[in-house]
């Protein structure tokens, strides 16, 4: 009688769970509609399964054979960290609390579980949205950053202005760039940002959050409390939805004239489109 490999029941809500002990050669695994199986022989991996009934008979009868059952469905991973900054307003230290949760999944299985073999079997799942929420709060402290750089008060970033600008500034980026290799981000679902612990601001709503992992190379609007003067480099946000690098000319009624490049001539732009560099 053949061993049958199948994910167990309590793990149905893992992204990732690995078979727990080495596979014999011809067992029979099962994968269903929402799961895909990485096998590994001799701790290399070698071939990814769709779902159905598959027959584990690598060349070697005598090699180890592993199987990591994954996900193809999104998940959520909830995040929630506090970091102080400096307030150039008022000269003190500020604390910024931000919590939430995104939807990723697992866009690459076979590089995802690379990086799996030898790990202790145990908590896979629960590790892997770890780091990506552990990814998620690097790439939202990074953009805080750059906003509170282009707006003196930290307060300025209890507005549902400056959050609509964090969630898009970090979708467009790369908010998985310290995960896990294997590990898509998908969209922001909610969060909340609040400064010295008052009011927090809240996003909740689904169509604002879910069009700002469309955004990428749209333009994302960073005004800065001052205009900038004259000489200053600065990055511009063009017509074919690229930033370019550019120096201030002057700055009148609310709008930039800007060299972009190498450009013999200045053009006139919107303050919305011109940002630090």
């Amino acid at each position: 009688m053949s061993v049958v490999v199948a994910r167990d029941p309590s793990t149905v809500g893992d992204l990732v769970c690995a078979w727990p002990s080495p596979i014999p050669w011809s067992a029979e695994a099962v994968c269903e509609s929402d799961d895909v199986i990485i096998v590994c022989t001799d701790w290399n991996v070698v071939d990814q399964l769709g779902p159905g009934r598959h027959a584990l008979q690598p060349p070697n009868p005598q090699s180890h054979i592993a199987a990591y059952f994954v996900k193809t469905t999104p998940a959520s991973a909830s995040f929630e960290h506090m970091v102080s900054v400096f307030d150039r307003a008022t000269g003190m230290p500020s604390s910024i609390h931000y919590s939430g949760s995104v939807t990723v999944r697992v866009g690459d299985p076979l590089l995802l579980c690379s990086q799996l073999i030898g790990v202790p079997a145990t908590d896979l799942g629960a590790g892997i949205l770890r780091s990506a929420s552990s990814s998620v709060v690097k790439a939202l402290e990074v953009m805080i950053y750059k906003l509170l750089y282009a707006n003196t008060a930290v307060a300025s970033l209890a507005s549902p202005n400056l959050v609509s600008q964090l969630v898009h500034m970090t979708a467009s980026g790369n908010p998985m760039a310290i995960a896990v290799n294997g590990i898509d981000f998908l969209k922001f679902e909610r969060i909340s940002v609040s400064v010295n612990g008052g009011t927090a601001v809240h996003i909740t709503d689904e169509d604002a959050l879910a069009s700002a992992a469309s955004d990428s190379g749209h333009n994302i609007e960073v005004t800065p409390d001052e205009p900038f003067a004259s000489g200053v480099s600065v990055l511009v946000y063009g017509d074919d939805g690229l930033w370019h690098a550019g120096t201030v000319q002057s700055f009148r009624d609310g709008g930039y004239e800007v060299v972009v490049g190498g450009a013999d001539a200045s053009t006139w732009v919107e303050a919305s489109r011109v940002r630090s560099s």
